[in-house]
């Protein structure tokens, strides 16, 4: 029938998005697959996150409005 057909390609996609990951091939799989990546997008986002936190707490330090 034509649903079974149309299950048994969208599996045969899936399989081959999933090889593709597995083979660290694409953005995702290398974010899966390279640790090195992850590492530093890990600690590029904790210190954004501190970033964040220091402009919040010391506006003035980043940020100055002078009048003529």
């Amino acid at each position: 029938t034509a649903t079974l057909e149309t299950m048994e390609v969208s599996m045969a996609s899936l399989a081959s998005v999933m090889d593709k990951i597995d083979r660290g091939q694409g953005t995702l799989g290398l974010l899966v697959n390279d640790t090195t990546l992850y590492d530093e997008l890990s600690s590029t986002l904790r210190e954004v996150r501190q970033l964040t936190a220091d402009v919040r707490a010391n506006p003035k330090k980043y940020v100055t409005i002078s009048v003529f």
